[in-house]
């Protein structure tokens, strides 16, 4: 999470947080609060939504900020969450799961971050429900990180070029090594079947990128 008298912004897992991150701990601007990385915060308090982090602090902290959250498009983050799971907690996933969307993830108690036994199941638009969707006002796209961090956080923070083209030589590519063209891993039905399971996530991406991936209509 990363916030200001003005702001604050957080994001759902396989967004791209850890890069925005970095990002502004490379411009290094004052005044601007960055949620250390280290197994804690990385776990789950970097992920809080915005009430859980007012929960934890003064009366009235969380009113009049600016809130932004982080979005990517549906089919790239189910198999970016869905083999992050299966690597690094081993959580299985099957294909015809992340066709129906169906997702998995350890549980968590909401106040401490405390890990119970299993895991739980829920849809991407649940974990919109979960992070008050209704709520943002800005959006990152992880695909077009660097260039929609610059503008989202133009009002607070105002990069030179040289910073910009230092943040585009870092953060361009990413380097995950699963396969990952959607094309290869899904076809256009199941792509469809993905979007039809997920209304509000299909709209805010159609209402971000300007279209889909594949024709719904």
């Amino acid at each position: 999470m990363i916030y200001n008298k003005e702001f604050i912004w957080t994001h759902i897992g396989r967004t791209g947080g850890y890069s925005v991150g970095k990002m502004f701990a490379l411009l290094n601007r004052p005044d601007i609060h960055l949620d250390p990385i280290n197994p804690e915060y990385s776990d789950w308090k970097r992920h809080q939504t915005f009430s859980q982090r007012a929960e934890e602090m003064p009366t009235g902290w969380l009113e009049g900020k600016t809130r932004i959250l982080s979005f990517r498009r549906l089919p790239n983050w189910i198999l970016s969450f869905a083999e992050y799971k299966k690597k690094y907690q081993n959580i299985p996933f099957t294909h015809e799961e992340m066709v129906q969307s169906i997702l998995k993830a350890e549980k968590r108690a909401t106040k401490d971050g405390q890990l119970d036994a299993g895991y739980r199941t829920f849809q991407p638009d649940d974990l919109l429900r979960y992070y008050e969707y209704e709520t943002v006002q800005h959006w990152i796209r992880t695909e077009y990180l660097v260039d929609d961090v610059v503008r989202v956080f133009q009002p607070w923070i105002q990069t030179t070029d040289e910073e910009y083209a230092q943040l585009k030589d870092i953060f361009e590519n990413g380097n995950n090594s699963y396969k990952k063209n959607i094309t290869e891993r899904f076809s256009d039905h199941e792509i469809r079947k993905m979007y039809a399971s997920n209304p509000i996530w299909t709209e805010i991406e159609r209402k971000l990128y300007g279209h889909l991936l594949v024709d719904i209509s």
